[in-house]
């Protein structure tokens, strides 16, 4: 072609050279007129324009640029999904999961079937502890048409399937990923034993994992007989020397056995392939654990003390059974377990050691012994004089020396973490406080904190307030009195907290903690005496953080307009960003529903939520003054939702026992109940009142009483507004707006 091009060229040419010399004749070129482009094209042209800048944008890893181009592609066309796919792993390459999780979830109701988004989703979910979410995404990738060509990367998305459905106990999924396993597996053996991919012995260690993973999915399902079949495949597949020949495996399938036995309701026969699994001395504390829980079942209990020793001496690499033999210890001979623990404690380096060794001692209701490791623990993790009162005259405390080991701040950071995720030993470690302090010891510092977070969540604050009373009588430290500080806050017990801010003044000489003054102002506003409030905050510096406390304080004491005031003028004059920025806002937004501005509130709100659409507290703070005016229901409830989502899915993946949160419960009762769910409304205000966050809160007390008397259960709603109006008659919140006096009628009305 390009040979024949040519020639016609120089046939031209030539036939142009034989011409007479005549200058061409100039023709005017035809202008076409263009053609006017409507909106919507206008918008598509620029939507795609935006999608290829954005494309660009992550070859050159601006993933920030990048991220904005996509948004604005979709803004110019909501409709399209590709822009949408990219943000997913925009979103999820800068930290934004919970963006990138919604991302595709979109991407995904438009098209089912982008296996490759599914599985994207299902890793971010996995990452988030959402495990059950990630097997129904991996799920939904695996069941896709998409992708089933390639087959090493099919056999990725199998096994990620199958230990998300293992950490779910989704045993379906599991079961649907090792048969699919091994299928394309059979169906493809020429193809996948290739030097880059599998050896001979490695395919089949595969399949023989798969067919174990298939005896467990069927343990789960109750199919016992078929599950036996695939561990013995397995067996056979592990114990082939010229197969998969894997001693190890072979020596789990005892395990599975075990489990196949003991969900049969055979301990007994159980306990024989534990052993055999225990005699080839397996890592981690789940082996051994099992086997202390199978021994109780098998009536067994007197001899697991010391055959646990046994098993510590048998596999000296694993601390596991030595831990476990102390805590059994600790519940027959308390002073023989302690003396055990003591000798382990000094090489604990993880955070399984720290449960087993709180769990024993609340299961043995050891507090005592349990507040001395707390001692010793935190000791040794702070620098010694860490807690030390300043010398009379000194401005600052002196220089703490010497820093403490990383090992045992570590080992107290576990203890600290293994303590706080158990639940109803604080009302016997407060017990023992209190016979500790009459006989004269004093607790540290850092145990009295970690018990005043488990009194919080056991709900026992109001009896921790005590026993630090006592102890400050004894030992007057900041410490001490800000915990009691923060207890009376819950108590709302204003003149105390006044009286301690000022105790501690003067055990310290004088000295100003800036902490402890805000809370005395907002004490003394709560009692509506503003010239000390006032007073108190005017000796703050002029941080930001400073002035919205001024600004509250003015809110308490009903002067919504000089707050507003306060919070306009650092608007204003200081040009917040970042973190200070959404502070002022907020208590922008909180002083403007004060002084019943909805409209200018819902904007900032509403460009607030543009900013960062995953802020919970912006999300929990919109919804709920939608639903307190009566306006865009399903909007109001869609907003809180997510907060809640949010919220559980960030605390679950920090490790956080607590799950939920009780403002944002009370949040979605409000809402149910507005729109009429009473039974809804009760199960959310029922439970939003079990969080020490707003179990003091007059107003949830208030909406719980509606709510009851709306379900015609009048005994309940007069004990809810009893314990309203008791908290409104402290709370600056029952003077205004005639709270108290309509907590008092409908009292009235419902006696």
């Amino acid at each position: 072609m390009k040979i024949l091009m040519l020639l016609l060229f120089i046939s031209k040419s030539e036939c142009a050279a034989s011409e007479p010399d005549v200058p061409p004749r100039e023709e005017k070129p035809v202008r076409v007129p263009a053609a006017i482009l409507t909106p919507a094209e206008e918008t598509r042209r620029e939507a795609l324009t935006r999608f290829g800048l954005g494309f660009y944008r992550t070859r050159d890893d601006r993933l920030a640029d990048a991220m904005q181009q996509f948004q604005v592609a979709l803004q110019n066309d909501p409709k399209a999904v590709a822009p949408q796919r990219e943000l997913v792993a925009v979103y999820a390459e800068l930290g934004r999961d919970a963006a990138a999780i919604r991302a595709a979830r979109e991407v995904l109701a438009r098209d089912p079937e982008d296996a490759e988004t599914a599985q994207r989703l299902g890793r971010i979910l996995m990452d988030g502890k959402k495990y059950r979410d990630a097997a129904k995404a991996f799920l939904g990738a695996a069941k896709s048409p998409r992708g089933r060509d390639e087959i090493p990367a099919r056999l990725v998305l199998l096994k990620e399937l199958a230990a998300a459905a293992e950490k779910a106990g989704d045993f379906p999924a599991r079961e649907y990923a090792a048969r699919e396993q091994l299928a394309v597996l059979a169906a493809n053996k020429a193809a996948l034993l290739k030097p880059d991919l599998f050896t001979a012995q490695e395919f089949d260690r595969r399949r023989a994992r798969g067919y174990e993973d298939l005896g467990a999915a069927l343990v789960g399902l109750g199919k016992f007989d078929t599950a036996s079949a695939a561990f013995e495949t397995a067996r056979d597949l592990y114990a082939d020397p010229k197969g998969a020949h894997d001693p190890a495996g072979t020596a789990r399938l005892y395990w599975n056995l075990s489990e196949s036995l003991a969900a049969q309701g055979e301990p007994a026969k159980a306990l024989k392939e534990l052993d055999l699994y225990l005699e080839q001395r397996p890592a981690g504390f789940a082996p051994y654990e099992r086997w202390v829980k199978l021994m109780a079942e098998a009536g067994r209990t007197r001899d697991i003390p010391g055959t646990l020793a046994r098993l510590a001496q048998l596999n000296p690499g694993n601390p596991a059974p030595a831990w476990l033999a102390a805590a059994a210890t600790l519940e027959a001979d308390p002073d023989a377990g302690d003396a055990a623990f003591a000798k382990l404690l000094d090489r604990a380096d993880r955070p399984e050691y720290f449960r087993v060794l709180v769990q024993a001692y609340q299961a043995s209701d050891q507090a005592k012994k349990w507040l001395d490791i707390a001692d010793r623990l935190f000791t040794a993790s702070r620098p010694k004089g860490f807690f030390d009162p300043p010398k009379p005259g000194a401005k600052e405390p002196p220089a703490p020396v010497p820093t403490p080991k990383a090992a045992d701040v570590q080992r107290a950071r576990f203890f600290n973490e293994a303590a706080k995720a158990t639940k109803g030993f604080a009302k016997s470690l407060i017990r023992q406080m209190d016979a500790d302090t009459r006989a004269g010891v004093m607790r540290f510092p850092d145990t009295l904190e970690l018990v005043m977070a488990l009194a919080a969540r056991d709900g026992q604050l109001n009896a921790f307030a005590p026993a630090l009373k006592a102890m400050i009588g004894r030992r007057t430290e900041f410490t001490s009195l800000w915990m009691l500080i923060v207890c009376l806050r819950h108590q709302r017990n204003w003149e105390e907290i006044a009286a301690t801010a000022e105790a501690l003044s003067v055990a310290d000489n004088g000295r100003f903690y800036p902490s402890i003054a805000i809370q005395a102002a907002v004490a003394h506003a709560e009692l509506g005496h503003e010239a000390p409030a006032l007073a108190l905050v005017e000796k703050l510096d002029g941080r930001i953080y400073i002035r919205v406390k001024k600004a509250e304080i003015y809110n308490i004491l009903g002067k919504h307009k000089q707050a507003l005031r306060e919070i306009d003028e650092v608007l204003d004059k200081e040009s917040p960003k970042g973190a200070d920025l959404r502070m002022l806002l907020l208590a922008q937004v909180g002083t403007l529903h004060q002084l019943k501005e909805n409209a200018k509130a819902e904007t900032i709100l509403r460009e607030m939520l543009d900013h960062d659409p995953d802020d919970v507290v912006i999300l929990n703070n919109y919804g709920y003054h939608l639903a307190e005016q009566g306006r865009k229901f399903d909007e109001a409830e869609a907003m809180i939702r997510r907060a809640i989502e949010l919220d559980r899915d960030e605390k679950t993946k920090s490790g956080d026992p607590d799950a939920e949160s009780g403002n944002y419960l009370d949040s979605l009762g409000w809402l149910q109940f507005k729109r009429g769910r009473f039974a809804d409304a009760r199960r959310s205000l029922e439970a939003a009142t079990r969080f020490v966050e707003v179990s003091e809160n007059g107003v949830v007390w208030d909406h719980l009483g509606d709510t009851y008397l709306r379900l015609d259960e009048k005994k309940l709603a007069a004990a809810a507004y009893e314990k309203a109006i008791q908290i409104y008659a402290r709370s600056h919140e029952g003077r205004q707006d005639g709270r108290i006096d309509d907590a008092k009628r409908k009292l009235k009305l419902v006696k």
